[in-house]
């Protein structure tokens, strides 16, 4: 403020500084509050929203161990269509097609398995998706199928899941050598997601069959 005015005249300045900014601070206050209000109100429905997908999943899962598919269905496509960016439908997803693969339902287990690759954000359940689509897809016999769901980018832990999978079509195509050679890259990882004595076993077999080719 300029020290060459009067006391008066700095009164009055500050006077009307404060005439001229109440409103737009006033305002700016108002706004301030609503933005706070209004986020939290926002966070309430989120929340809300949360816990109902939450309540939904667990009527669902109660119905899929009741054997009750039609009602399981019906939660399912209700989460689907209201909560469908909810972590619990894509959770959901891989309920229903526990339930779908346990009825030898392949189709719609597939489905069920391509909305979670289509929909879900998180990393971990499409690489979960993924790898049961693509046993699905070898117990079916669509191999070129299963062979496109491959991805180069896997989170470290999971890659002897997918070479223990290479390995598992190869099989099927009875190249055994490719087999044996998957089969053992995954067993010579680190990861404590792979089941070792039934790689083991698999890698077993492929020699038992090859030695009974051989006396043959």
């Amino acid at each position: 403020m300029d020290e060459l005015l009067s006391e008066q005249e700095q009164i009055e300045k500050v006077r009307g500084w404060i005439r001229s900014n109440t409103l737009p601070l006033f305002g700016g206050v108002i706004l301030g509050l609503g933005i706070v209000f209004g986020w939290d109100k926002y966070e309430d429905y989120e929340l809300n929203r949360s816990i109902d997908a939450s309540n939904l999943y667990q009527e669902l899962s109660l119905y899929v161990s009741a054997d009750d598919d039609a009602e399981a269905i019906n939660i399912f496509e209700q989460l689907k269509e209201e909560y469908a960016s909810s972590p619990y439908t894509d959770q959901a997803a891989l309920l229903v097609t526990v339930m779908y693969l346990n009825n030898q339902n392949y189709s719609n287990a597939i489905e069920s398995l391509l909305y979670v690759l289509d929909n879900t954000t998180d990393e971990y359940l499409s690489i979960i998706a993924r790898i049961r689509l693509i046993r699905v897809y070898i117990e079916q016999g669509s191999f070129n199928e299963a062979e496109a769901l491959f991805i180069e980018e896997v989170p470290g832990e999971f890659m002897a899941r997918f070479d223990e999978l290479r390995g598992d079509i190869y099989a099927s195509l009875e190249n055994k050598d490719a087999a044996r050679s998957s089969y053992t890259k995954a067993l010579n990882s680190d990861s404590q997601l792979i089941n070792r004595a039934l790689i083991q076993m698999k890698i077993d077999d492929l020699d038992v069959s090859l030695n009974l080719e051989e006396d043959i």
